[in-house]
């Protein structure tokens, strides 16, 4: 029955497996690992000559039923522990995932519907006006506003695609609709070392207040 087409490599593997003795699986490297995996280190001739020998020799190599009702209730053994560099590499991997630290800080000024925040991808339409973070004795400076002749033209483009600054990208989606929040953004999550010509100094906090209309 064992050289039946029906019958797979794997199943020939589990029948020596859970009939043979400790010291014809170590003897013939099938140890208690996967049937599946084991199968692959061996042909189908080989397999079945392995059950012959098996059979051939019941007396040696075959378990008793004592022996087989004993590895039946035996409880089964506990897990190995991690090596130290095994338990190196999953503080590692733990590590990495962690969030980086924000580099903008977010005041809600106004709560938004709380159902609705855009996802990276997702078209939005923001009213905002940003100002100059002053350092020492500087005055507060807005630079920039959506604002136009009174009348708030808000700006629209694809959240979370690089097309604003870093502090932009990621506030926005912790931002419902509606939502009014004051973001103070530091310079690497805005315009960084080379700031914008001529309206961004190098280095430069900023602030602003975002609506989010859609």
């Amino acid at each position: 029955e064992l050289e039946s087409e029906a019958v797979s490599k794997k199943d020939v593997i589990s029948f020596v497996q859970a009939n043979c003795t400790a010291e014809f699986r170590a003897a013939h490297r099938v140890t208690d690992g996967a049937a599946a995996n084991i199968a692959k280190r061996f042909k189908k001739p080989q397999i079945l000559e392995l059950a012959a020998q098996l059979l051939a020799d019941p007396a040696a190599h075959l378990l008793t039923e004592e022996q087989r009702a004993a590895a039946a209730a035996a409880p089964a053994a506990a897990p190995a522990e991690a090596s130290p560099v095994e338990e190196a590499t999953a503080k590692l991997k733990e590590v990495q995932v962690e969030a980086k630290p924000k580099l903008w800080k977010k005041r809600t000024l106004k709560k938004g519907d709380k159902t609705n925040f855009p996802k990276a991808g997702e078209q939005v339409k923001v009213s905002y006006t940003g100002w100059l973070v002053p350092v020492g004795d500087e005055e507060e400076t807005m630079f920039d506003t959506s604002v136009q002749k009174k009348k708030d033209v808000p700006i629209g483009f694809k959240v979370g695609r690089g097309l604003v600054i870093q502090g932009w990208d990621e506030a926005l989606q912790e931002m419902s609709v509606g939502e009014q929040a004051e973001l103070i953004i530091q310079p690497e999550a805005a315009y960084g070392k080379k700031g914008k010509a001529g309206i961004i100094p190098p280095n430069a906090t900023l602030k602003f207040h975002l609506t989010l209309q859609s």
